[in-house]
C-alpha cells in the first residue's frame, strides 16, 4: 500500500483508477497542509541552553540530508567544537540495536559523536544536558521540527527533482509549500551535476523568489571507493569499471544513486530499487541473487546507507558474489568560505 501511494505521489501511476484516487489525494492534501499550519501556530517552541543548527528540507526524502550531516560534523569537529546530533529514528529496528539506517551509518562514520534517537527530541537534549555537555545540537530531519528553537536552518534541495509536482503530502512530495523556504538560512541544492542547467537556474530565481536572503549553495556527491561488505575493505572505483553488476537501494532518489554508478564505467545489466528504509529479509536477497544469476554478474553494488541494514543478511547472499557499496562524500562547489562562515558564526567562532 505504501509503495502504490508513493507511485500516485510521484506520478508514475496514471491509469483512470490512480487518477480518481488523485482526486481524493488532493483534498487530503489540503487538510494535511491545514493541519501542519495549526500545529505550528500553537506550538512553543523550547529554548535549549546549547546552540542548535537544523538539517531539514521539505519533501518526502531523497535529498542527501545525511551526507550533508556528515560533512558538518567533520567540520564541526575539526575547529574544537563537540557536536550531538538529534533525531527522530524514523523506522528504527530491532535488527539494527533499535537504530534506523541512518542513525547507524552517522554512527559509523563518526562514533565519537552521541546520536540520540526518539520522537521527543526536546526530552532527549535536555536528558543528555544533564549529565554531559556538547557546544551545538544537530537538529537531524528538523524543518518541521516546531517544538525545538533553532539558530540556524539548513534546507536541502534535491536539485534533480526540487519540489515534485508541487502539491502536498499525499498527492505530492511536498511536506511544506515553497514558500517556506523563506525560514532558511542556508539552502543546499544537492546534485546539481546531475541536474540541467537551465532547470537549476530556474530553481535558483524561484528560490530567491521566496528567501531573497539566504545563502545558496551548490553541491555534489563524490565518489570515494567501494567498500566491500564481506571482507571489510576499501576497492578503488576504478576496479569495476568495464565489470559486469546489478544494484539494489532502499532509498528516496535512487536515480542519481544509479547515475552516479554508470558514471563511473560500472556494466549495470539490471537494478531494483525498494522504498526508502526498506530492511531486507531472505526473500528479498534471493531475489537480487536471482537477478546476478540471471545477468552473469559477479558484482553486486549498492549505497552505504543500505550496507548497514545487510549485516544479518549477508548469509544468504550467493558466496560467489562481491557486495559492494558506493561510499560518497558531500563536496561544496561554490560559496564553500561563505557557508563555513555562516555555521561558524552561529558558534561564536
Amino acid at each position: 500500500m505504501k509503495d502504490y501511494l508513493y507511485k500516485l505521489a510521484t506520478d508514475q501511476k496514471n491509469d483512470w483508477l490512480a487518477k480518481s484516487i488523485k482526486l481524493d489525494l488532493r483534498c487530503a492534501s489540503f487538510v494535511y497542509g491545514w493541519l501542519a499550519d495549526c500545529a505550528k501556530a500553537v506550538t512553543k517552541p523550547t529554548h535549549l541552553s546549547r546552540k542548535v543548527i537544523s538539517v531539514g528540507n521539505i519533501t518526502w526524502g531523497g535529498t542527501g540530508k545525511t551526507p550533508l550531516l556528515e560533512f558538518l560534523i567533520t567540520v564541526l569537529k575539526d575547529r574544537g567544537i563537540k557536536p550531538v546530533v538529534l533525531t527522530r529514528g524514523y523506522k528504527a529496528s530491532k535488527d539494527l540495536n533499535g537504530q534506523n539506517d541512518e542513525t547507524k551509518l552517522l554512527k559509523q562514520a563518526h562514533p565519537d559523536v552521541p546520536v540520540l534517537a526518539g520522537s521527543d527530541r526536546v526530552a532527549n537534549a535536555v536528558e543528555y544536558l544533564k549529565s554531559n555537555s556538547c557546544d551545538v545540537f544537530l537538529l537531524d530531519d528538523g524543518f518541521q521540527h516546531w517544538k525545538l528553537s533553532r539558530d540556524l536552518d539548513i534546507v536541502v534541495i534535491n536539485a534533480i527533482n526540487p519540489f515534485g509536482n508541487r502539491a502536498l503530502i499525499p498527492r505530492g512530495i511536498l511536506r511544506e509549500p515553497v514558500r517556506s523556504l523563506k525560514r532558511a538560512g542556508i539552502i543546499v541544492l544537492s546534485k546539481v551535476d546531475q541536474a540541467n542547467p537551465a532547470e537549476l537556474e530556474n530553481l535558483i530565481q524561484e528560490i530567491r523568489s521566496s528567501n531573497p536572503d539566504s545563502l545558496i549553495v551548490k553541491a555534489v556527491h563524490r565518489p570515494v571507493s567501494f567498500w566491500d561488505i564481506k571482507n571489510r575493505k576499501d576497492v578503488p572505483l576504478q576496479d569495476l569499471k568495464g565489470k559486469e553488476a546489478v544494484s539494489f537501494s532502499s532509498i528516496g532518489d535512487p536515480g542519481s544513486f544509479l547515475k552516479l554508478v554508470l558514471r563511473l564505467g560500472v556494466h549495470l545489466n539490471d537494478n531494483i530499487s525498494f522504498l526508502d528504509h526498506h530492511l531486507y529479509i531472505q526473500g528479498d536477497i534471493d531475489r537480487i541473487d536471482q537477478m546476478c544469476k540471471a545477468t552473469n554478474s559477479p558484482y553486486l553494488i549498492t549505497t552505504t546507507k543500505d550496507a548497514v541494514k545487510l549485516p544479518g543478511v549477508m548469509s544468504h547472499f550467493d558466496k560467489g558474489l562481491s557486495v559492494l557499496a558506493l561510499k560518497v562524500k558531500l563536496e561544496i562547489l561554490e560559496k564553500e568560505e561563505e557557508f563555513l562562515k555562516k555555521i561558524l558564526s552561529v558558534m561564536n567562532v
